[in-house]
């Protein structure tokens, strides 16, 4: 079985995705780590610098694809854009014996967050050209959130609860599938 958790960064997918894989003692996956690993360790922010968002975007489809069709139990955590392409959407709405969670939050909590990571600048590419504040993270957000919900099988708010509720609420995901 498979955890897909997707959202906007600063929604916690790895921090929740970690957390929950250690609770049920499968394997995580985190799909941004696995791309910087592929890219010798550049920073996201970089590897757009270097090799344009393209060659990203082409290696995170990849790794989405491999991700969800991965032999064994494993909570994935998507990056921020991933199933805003069509072949990681493609994939992850077709992952059998899944259940898909849109971790979701106000742009302002999700600002909140990302603000608060002091690596956020460094290792995270601005989307807009505007920047990484709040109205960046509106604006994507806006672009993203249908997609978010159609690639989704449940919606889980992250608003406001702690890791502990959140990770409980996901584990219990699993016995309904």
């Amino acid at each position: 079985m498979k955890i897909i958790l997707l959202g906007y960064r600063g929604s916690g997918k790895s921090t929740v995705g970690q957390h929950v894989a250690k609770k049920l003692g499968w394997a995580f996956v985190d799909t941004d780590e696995v791309i910087v690993e592929r890219f010798g360790g550049m920073s996201i922010a970089k590897i757009w610098s270097e090799y344009g968002e393209r060659a990203f975007r082409e290696k995170e489809v990849e790794v989405v694809k491999e991700a969800c069709d991965g032999k064994g139990d494993a909570v994935i955590a998507l990056g921020g854009g991933a199933v805003m392409q069509k072949g990681a959407f493609d994939a992850v709405v077709g992952c059998c014996d899944a259940v898909r969670v849109y971790l979701s939050a106000p742009a302002e909590v999700l600002y909140e967050r990302i603000s608060g990571d002091v690596k956020s600048d460094e290792t995270r590419p601005s989307l807009t050209g505007k920047g990484t504040g709040l109205d960046e993270v509106r604006e994507i957000l806006a672009k993203r959130v249908e997609t978010y919900q159609a690639a989704s099988d449940v919606i889980v708010d992250v608003a406001a609860p702690e890791l502990e509720q959140v990770s409980d609420e996901i584990i219990g995901l699993i016995g309904q599938q």
